[in-house]
């Protein structure tokens, strides 16, 4: 018996239209027994190629072909007649790949109440199944896309965003979708730029292009946008379909790589790029500027197209070995230029590695140093040698002693020292000007050169004195025959610029080892015997004596004098403005000591200061002039004028003072000054003994904050070393450069090599002796910052001083061809 709720079974006429219809259903009919006794085509085209016939055989035997399990075939039957149909799938291969069904079966009627047999209906879902996958396929690549996907409605109202977006701009699906598009915006794009995106959209057109837009977090990012209209059947827009790539990290990258590339081609240094095998890829236009070649004759070659040949092998093998083990070298080199011409060059070489720690390039980079190298040996050669006659000056002069000195103690030969002085040259040189009196003492010098040995020195010691050192004399009648030479050649008329001059020279002379065996003994008896020789009329030589002392009893009383000024306190002190060039600011004062006798007046340093270093009460006059200036300043800091540094000069005995910077801070301790407005003035002959230490006493100074400030800079010793070691903080260009810039050439290349030094070594620079204003002008474009000189100001004393900056406010007007006045 049926129950109420099974279906009906099939009647056969039924049966019969199911077999014939062509309705994608494939059909079998089975009695009883499970024997098939009807198929339709579709069974027949999709079973016969897996079983052969299938019409008049068993449905078990068949499963058996095709590995079906019977057991659940037969509970299926058995729940079919319990309810009239049982569903299944089936999966059945075919030819053309494997089928999906989803098949039925049904009890059929029969006229008792024995099943009269069974219906199979099946429908091949394969096609739905794969579309499904596809489609499950295609939403899982959108929901899973590396860029993110927005899917807008033709009003732009968010229906969609997949978890890119969610991760690039930080908004969640829940918090945009139903919401207008535009949450990105970041205000920062151009209205024309969605004006041409709209306008295209409108049109039905896809769009491109990059919108700066910004996170939730506020923070700014780069999209690369395609907007797509997607039709619907009518050919409407139903959607928007937008693809948003973050670019941020492309877009740093070129910014990046477009500054690099900015550098590269606009760098003053020059950059050469090889590969791996050292082979030129690349070369800036600084590349061509310094060795002339262009870009397409050196690519592809190797660097040594630009070996000067000065190098051996062992240098280029030590490059090679740094390189390999530690990925850079540096260093001076000499290269060739195309023109053939040889240069230095400072080079770095760096090995570039991937990410694999593979070798990938090489990337060199060097500048032509051939001006710094010219300028460090002309200032090292101005350190020795004389800036106006090329002469060697005092210090080489000394060194040259002393070998000669030791070589006749060797040799037991005998040397003589000549000082020579141009009589009445300051009458040359004051009635037809500097120029002229330059161009006589270098003319002069060739003079000199031309009679003496070419072992013999000439040197300048400054102004018109020379000193000639003559070296292995057989007798102490050969200096005197040298001393005649030279009286004859410079008494011989002069042709300079247009002028007849004649000149005439007296000479002193000191022999070894008669008078000394020492440098300083020697050039000091010289010089005594030089006065002799114009006391005797000039134009002539003497020998020096014992009875040559009145030089000696003059220093003497100088000497003596200086005892009791120090124990009187008759020392006064004047100051002279320094200026600061570019504003005419006046911003500090350099303190200079004056002799107030009471006998002669008012003396100036050049009249005492040697005797007092010889003596070595210049240790109590220094002490006495650092303490006043410092007191001094402390006045004017009370007085309202505290931004003033003042500068005081020291000697190189006081500085070899075992206590010396111990005595600076106590003064300053006891005085109230600033150590930060004091700036001490040594001179370069500090670093010719006991540098060590010299140098932990300015170290010790610097400490406090003092300033440090060589004087006289390029007349003395100079190392740039040592400047180094003392952490010198200015360089004070001496008066003898600054006088004749407008019109010296050599005095102008001095000048201009000082400063460039300086700034190379981040130290601040002044000129001493300014007088013009063509001399300011010149030093403010070669970029000296401060200037001292009687162009704004002779020394004068505190008082005049103090209504001196009250008067100007502070300040000069800048130069003009007249002068500098008080403004």
């Amino acid at each position: 018996m049926r129950h109420a709720n099974e279906p009906p079974a099939l009647a056969q006429p039924v049966l019969d239209a199911l077999l014939r219809a062509d309705i994608g259903l494939l059909v079998l009919s089975a009695d009883e027994q499970y024997v098939i006794r009807h198929c339709n085509a579709l069974a027949d085209e999709l079973l016969t190629p897996h079983v052969g016939k299938i019409v008049g055989r068993s449905v078990l035997d068949i499963h058996d072909q095709l590995g079906v399990s019977n057991d659940r075939f037969l509970a299926g039957l058995e729940k079919a007649r319990q309810h009239g149909e049982f569903r299944f799938p089936l999966k059945l291969s075919a030819k053309d790949g494997e089928h999906l069904l989803d098949a039925r079966v049904r009890v059929t009627d029969s006229s008792d109440e024995s099943p009269a047999g069974y219906l199979f209906v099946a429908i091949d879902r394969t096609a739905l199944a794969a579309s499904e996958d596809m489609r499950g396929t295609l939403q899982r690549a959108v929901d899973q896309s590396p860029v993110a996907i927005i899917i807008s409605d033709p009003q732009g109202i968010i229906e969609y965003v997949n978890a890119c977006f969610t991760q690039n701009t930080g908004y969640t699906a829940e918090e945009v979708v139903g919401q207008p598009a535009g949450y990105q915006r970041s205000g920062q794009t151009g209205r024309e730029t969605y004006a041409a995106l709209w306008q295209a959209l409108r049109a039905g057109r896809d769009w491109r292009g990059e919108l700066l837009n910004r996170r939730k977090n506020g923070r700014l990012y780069w999209d690369d946008v395609h907007i797509v209209p997607l039709m619907n059947a009518a050919g409407k827009v139903a959607h928007y379909l937008s693809i948003q790539e973050d670019i941020s990290e492309r877009k740093q990258n070129e910014d990046t790589l477009r500054l690099w590339a900015t550098v590269f081609e606009n760098s003053g240094e020059a950059v050469m790029i090889t590969d791996a095998g050292n082979r030129i890829v690349s070369v800036n236009q600084a590349f061509t500027d310094i060795t002339g070649f262009a870009p397409g004759e050196v690519i592809g070659e190797q660097p040594s197209i630009l070996g000067s040949g000065r190098h051996e092998p062992d240098f280029f093998a030590d490059m090679w070995h740094k390189l390999k083990t530690g990925g850079h070298w540096q260093g001076e080199i000499w290269d060739r230029r195309k023109s053939g011409e040889i240069y230095p060059k400072w080079l770095g070489i760096s090995a570039v590695r991937d990410n694999r720690d593979q070798l990938t390039h090489y990337v060199a980079i060097f500048s032509d140093i051939s001006e710094r190298k010219a300028a460090q040996e002309r200032i090292e050669y101005l350190a020795h040698h004389d800036a106006l006659t090329g002469l060697p000056n005092r210090s080489l002069l000394a060194d040259r002693v002393e070998q000669a000195l030791a070589h006749a103690e060797r040799n037991q030969s005998k040397l003589a020292l000549l000082f020579l002085d141009l009589d009445r040259f300051k009458t040359i040189n004051d009635s037809l000007g500097h120029p002229i009196g330059d161009a006589l003492l270098r003319e002069v010098t060739r003079r000199l050169l031309a009679t003496v040995r070419d072992s013999d020195t000439v040197c300048r010691l400054g102004g018109d004195e020379f000193v000639v050192l003559a070296g292995d004399l057989a007798d102490d009648d050969t200096a005197g025959t040298v001393a005649q030479k030279l009286l004859e050649v410079t008494l011989q008329p002069f042709e300079i610029e247009g002028h007849r001059l004649t000149v005439s020279v007296s000479i002193g002379i000191a022999l070894h080892p008669a008078d000394g065996d020492g440098f300083d003994i020697l050039l000091k008896k010289a010089d005594t015997a030089m006065y002799h020789a114009k006391d005797a009329g000039r134009n002539t030589y003497r020998f020096f004596t014992e009875q040559m002392n009145i030089n000696v009893v003059e220093r003497l009383f100088i000497q003596n004098r200086l005892q009791q000024a120090v124990a009187n306190q008759e020392f006064v002190l004047h100051y002279q403005p320094q200026i600061a060039l570019g504003t005419g600011r006046i911003i500090g004062v350099e303190a200079l000591v004056r002799w107030q006798n009471p006998e002669l007046g008012l003396i100036g340093p050049d009249r005492f200061i040697s005797q007092a270093e010889e003596s070595g009460s210049i240790v109590a006059i220094g002490d006495w002039v650092l303490r006043e200036a410092c007191r001094q300043a402390r006045k004017w800091a009370d007085d309202g004028i505290d931004q003033l540094s003042i500068a005081v000069n020291i000697s190189t005995l006081q500085l070899h003072q075992n206590d010396f910077a111990d005595q600076v801070l106590r003064i300053l301790g006891e005085t109230g000054h600033d150590p930060r407005r004091l700036e001490l003035e040594f001179t370069e002959s500090i670093l010719i003994h006991d540098v060590d230490r010299v140098i932990r006493q300015i170290r010790q100074l610097k400490a406090a904050g003092i300033g440090i400030a060589i004087d006289d800079f390029g007349t003395g010793y100079s190392s740039l070393s040592y400047l180094k070691q003392l952490d010198v903080d200015r360089l004070k260009i001496d008066r003898s450069f600054i006088r004749d810039i407008g019109s010296d050439p050599d005095d102008a290349a001095i000048v201009r090599a000082i400063t460039q030094m300086a700034r190379s070594l981040r130290l601040k620079t002044m000129a001493e002796g300014a007088e013009t204003s063509e001399q300011t002008r010149f030093l403010l474009a070669e970029g000296c910052e401060d200037v001292q000189g009687f162009l704004y100001s002779r020394p004068i004393d505190a008082a005049a001083f103090l209504r001196l900056f009250q008067e100007s406010g502070g300040y000069f007007s800048r130069p003009s061809s007249t002068g500098m006045a008080a403004s």
